[in-house]
């Protein structure tokens, strides 16, 4: 496996860029790419992510002229897509899409991960996804201070989710507000939804399957994870807002190839998909579904990974 440093490569990428100058996608290798493209998508076909990978690959061959077939490799959180790409050939025919949490969060939970950070490319993102912490409007808190009362008047509070090690956000706000709070867990948004509806659990943790019944009135959003508010309830606080620097609380949709592409086809590639992220046939589709389309480009990606890789790692190797 190559690990390779993340910042070498960035080093690298942004030298060829100072020595060739600024190169558009209209200026990729000539003859570039010469066959299809292959979008690998992490999980499965009619989700989220693969709806997002399908309209980026058709921008895409609309945009360049390009053919862009699209793949479902869906397991094990989109670790079985992400080995098998570590292994292709860095040839810029090959990109996957995922999350980050597959890179940061996976290689760190399992010991055995035949990937891990150093193995892959990273030509930006498409989306952040908002996970946020909700509840029925008719609960008796609306805001974090209010569920907090909540939980201390009542002893404990009940959270319905479907995220894998949601216990990292709920342990440190128990530990530090000095209440219980007891996690539900689920299939996915549609059970969490039917907890949260039928009045089984006091809140939940969802991406965007509630943003109807903020609409109607029917929920309400006491915060979002990360720094970034999300577009479907601009008024809720963040949970940096309120103090935490939760692992893992911001997930994006992650677009990468295999480490050891030329540099000239890399910076092709980020520049094709950052005009496909930025088209406005892309913001049509976010708007369509009250998300926001969002490249943190190659740099910021790679530091984002960097970062919170190391943070997961800290924090499984402690749990050891």
């Amino acid at each position: 496996m190559r690990h390779r440093s993340v910042r070498l490569k960035i080093a690298c990428a942004a030298l060829a860029c100072i020595a060739g100058g600024a190169v558009t996608a209209a200026e990729c290798p000539e003859g570039f790419p010469g066959k299809p493209l292959d979008f690998w998508v992490g999980y499965g076909a009619g989700g989220g992510t693969d709806l997002i990978s399908r309209t980026l690959a058709s921008i895409i061959e609309e945009a360049q002229g390009w053919t862009v077939a699209v793949t479902n490799k869906p397991g094990a959180g989109s670790s079985v897509m992400m080995a098998q790409l570590a292994q292709s050939e860095p040839d810029g025919l090959t990109i996957g899409i995922t999350s980050t949490g597959a890179i940061s969060k996976v290689p760190n939970r399992n010991p055995e991960s035949p990937y891990s950070i150093g193995d892959f490319s990273y030509l930006g993102t498409a989306q952040l996804t908002p996970v946020s912490v909700t509840t029925l409007s008719e609960k008796p808190f609306k805001t974090y201070d209010e569920m907090i009362a909540y939980a201390k008047e009542n002893g404990s509070m009940t959270v319905s989710t479907a995220t894998s090690d949601a216990n990292i956000f709920f342990d440190e706000i128990a530990e530090r507000e000095g209440v219980r709070i007891i996690l539900v867990p689920n299939k996915g948004t549609a059970e969490s939804l039917q907890q949260i509806l039928g009045g089984h659990v006091d809140a939940a943790l969802l991406g965007s399957g509630h943003v109807q019944h903020l609409k109607s009135g029917k929920m309400v959003q006491i915060f979002t994870m990360g720094d970034r508010r999300a577009p479907f309830a601009p008024d809720a606080p963040t949970s940096a807002d309120l103090g935490y620097d939760f692992i893992g609380a911001a997930s994006y949709v992650l677009v990468a190839a295999p480490d050891g592409l030329a540099p000239e086809v890399r910076t092709c590639l980020e520049q094709v998909l950052d005009e496909a992220v930025t088209s406005d046939e892309f913001a049509k589709l976010q708007a369509s579904y009250d998300q926001e389309a969002l490249n943190l480009g190659p740099e910021g990606t790679a530091a984002l990974l960097e970062r919170e890789f190391a943070r997961f790692k800290d924090y499984y190797s402690a749990k050891k």
